[in-house]
């Protein structure tokens, strides 16, 4: 009976001073770089479109800034974005991301003119074996507002979507 009396408050002073396993925190994300991209669209009428930008991520939030070129016979579709992205679980190895901001551009040639409107953007930013970003988005501008050459604004009833593939550096 003794021997019990003497090893339960032992067992109890062990179990109360043993540390509990604490969870560590898993680093937070940080990276930027640019990149390169070549993509389709804007859907229905799939162009081929080209962009360069610039990217930048802490954690669950980011930006994104580019330029995009798309060329036909006639005319040509020179566009600026703006993005923020939110990084839904950030790991640098693999990541899902979808953001919004605005798009301004022109269109040069023939009726060419000046265009304006929200876009927003999805996607998955990954790393290959060989340590290099990759991503593969959509992107989705609705509605779009342009001003034509004869100074006739309209408002288009369809979402611009584009699709591309990028490279990081």
């Amino acid at each position: 009976m003794k021997t019990k009396l003497i090893l339960l408050p032992l067992l109890a002073l062990t179990a109360l001073s043993a540390e509990e396993p604490q969870e560590t925190a898993a680093p937070t994300v940080k990276q930027e770089h640019g990149y390169v991209s070549f993509g389709l669209g804007p859907a229905p009428i799939p162009l081929p479109i080209f962009s360069g930008g610039y990217r930048m991520q802490s954690g669950h939030h980011g930006a994104d800034a580019s330029l995009q070129v798309s060329t036909v016979v006639s005319w040509t579709l020179l566009k600026a974005n703006g993005y923020y992205l939110h990084y839904f679980n950030p790991c640098a190895t693999s990541e899902f991301y979808a953001g919004g901001g605005v798009t301004v551009g022109s269109i040069i040639g023939d009726h060419g003119g000046w265009f304006t409107g929200p876009e927003f953007v999805f996607g998955k930013q990954y790393l290959t074996e060989g340590q290099h970003m990759r991503f593969l988005q959509m992107q989705v501008t609705f509605p779009t507002v342009s001003w034509m050459h004869h100074h006739h604004v309209d408002v288009t009833a369809f979402p611009m979507v584009a699709l591309s593939y990028g490279w990081g550096f």
